[in-house]
């Protein structure tokens, strides 16, 4: 079915009421003031997020919409969250670890039992 097919399919059921835009209420349409105005606040609102995301150290990727910025923004957000969360890890356990040899001198004949214990919590984070 073609727009044509459409719009006399539509006379027929309306009558005259129904105009086919032409060309010319089109381009109305578009050099209207107010159409101009809502397309460069669209603009803006793109380029303020975009600008947001380059100042914060995210990349903008090929976004031209803002649904492309922000899902370039979540999959950048959920990488740095998980990077963060296994350097916080990691350095907790490395913290947990020198506290166990500070906290446990005491020497057996396999060693320093801090310091096996110490050992077992730093291999427990390379597994």
């Amino acid at each position: 079915m073609t727009s044509d097919y459409n719009f006399q399919k539509a006379r027929e059921a309306w009558g005259d009421k129904v105009v086919a835009p032409t060309h010319r209420v089109f381009q109305e349409w578009l050099n209207n003031p107010l159409t101009k105005a809502l397309k460069q606040s669209h603009k803006n609102e793109i380029e303020k997020l975009a600008q947001w995301m380059i100042k914060k150290g995210y990349a903008t990727g090929h976004g031209d919409t803002i649904e492309d910025l922000l899902q370039e923004l979540d999959w950048q957000i959920a990488e740095n969250w998980n990077r963060a969360l296994i350097a916080g890890i990691t350095t907790e356990r490395e913290a947990c670890a020198k506290l166990v040899e500070i906290l446990i001198p005491e020497q057996t004949e396999d060693g320093l039992i801090g310091h096996t214990i110490a050992k077992a919590i730093r291999e427990r984070g390379e597994q």
